[in-house]
């Protein structure tokens, strides 16, 4: 009877590597597929000395391109601020000696409005190489001076005032050891409920060290990776993530296989390794809805 259980079990858990299996190659293969689900470069800007009233901010990015700027003209520094369309369509197509505004596809957050607290948050793949550009109520419109990012969650104000705009890396170890204990946290939430609750193992002494053991030592060298290297993600960077974590996902299936125990005491190499997998790629969808969530929290907010 144990040995039928076992059979069909294997089986369910073959099925379910297959149906996983076209998931896994998109994850692999796809470098956009990556970029939407993993932690994005971001800029949280804070505007001092902010101009009376109400006003826009948004963030400038640079080409190097060559084609067709010598046929480009820079934009007026001035726009009908009545008129939210005419904004919009301003900035779309704003150009300024290399300048372009930072908009991406498909998302909310490019420019925004003021608020009471003169803080920006720009989270979706926010440019390293930018500039900050703010409308005042009168139409007028400055633009800051560059900023060369260095930190892949970059802190940046802006003086207004001046037109400096500075990265703040006094609290940069705070704010990178913060990231790492909210992505370690979050790991072991996720696949600690995907261990006990879906397939079923038993809370023995070997089974959570080799959970925490597994977890921690892959989230520590993917998080000082992330966020312990003054760098940001180029596309290259990028691939070689996505490749280094599905290498990660075989290897903790591989461990999961010799160390974990079923409730008979005994281990079941393939059960655990679908463990491995199946509990990454849960993960990783998880991370993706919070941050989907809380985007539409923040747009409801702002």
């Amino acid at each position: 009877m144990d040995i039928y259980k076992k059979m069909k079990t294997t089986k369910k858990l073959i099925k379910l590597l297959i149906f996983l299996l076209p998931i896994l190659l998109m994850y692999s293969f796809s470098v956009t597929a990556y970029a939407d689900m993993g932690d994005k470069p971001s800029v949280d800007l804070t505007i001092i000395n902010p101009p009376e009233g109400e006003y826009y901010v948004g963030l400038l990015q640079y080409t190097s391109r060559e084609d067709n700027l010598e046929s480009l003209t820079n934009s007026p520094l001035t726009v009908n601020y009545s008129n939210q369309e005419e904004i919009e369509e301003y900035l779309e197509n704003f150009y300024y000696d290399g300048w372009y505004f930072f908009d991406y596809p498909n998302t909310w957050m490019n420019s925004l409005k003021s608020n009471e607290r003169h803080k920006y948050s720009f989270d979706y793949w926010a440019p390293s190489y930018f500039r900050a550009v703010v409308i005042d109520k009168y139409g007028n419109v400055t633009i800051s001076e560059p900023c060369d990012a260095v930190e892949y969650h970059c802190y940046a104000t802006m003086d207004y005032s001046t037109g400096e705009l500075l990265e703040d890396t006094t609290t940069q170890l705070r704010n990178r050891i913060l990231s790492t204990i909210r992505n370690v946290m979050f790991t072991y939430i996720i696949e600690g409920l995907v261990l006990v609750f879906m397939f079923k193992y038993p809370l023995t002494k070997g089974n959570i060290l080799a959970f925490i053991i597994a977890n921690g030592v892959t989230q520590f060298f993917l998080n000082r990776l992330m966020y312990f290297k003054p760098i940001r993600l180029g596309m290259a960077m990028l691939l070689a993530l996505a490749i280094m974590e599905i290498i990660i996902w075989v290897g903790e299936g591989i461990f999961y296989g010799f160390v974990l125990r079923c409730k008979d005491g005994y281990g079941n190499f393939l059960k655990s390794f679908g463990y491995g997998i199946v509990a990454n790629l849960l993960s990783m969808f998880g991370g993706f809805i919070i941050i989907g969530i809380g985007y539409f929290i923040l747009a409801g907010i702002r």
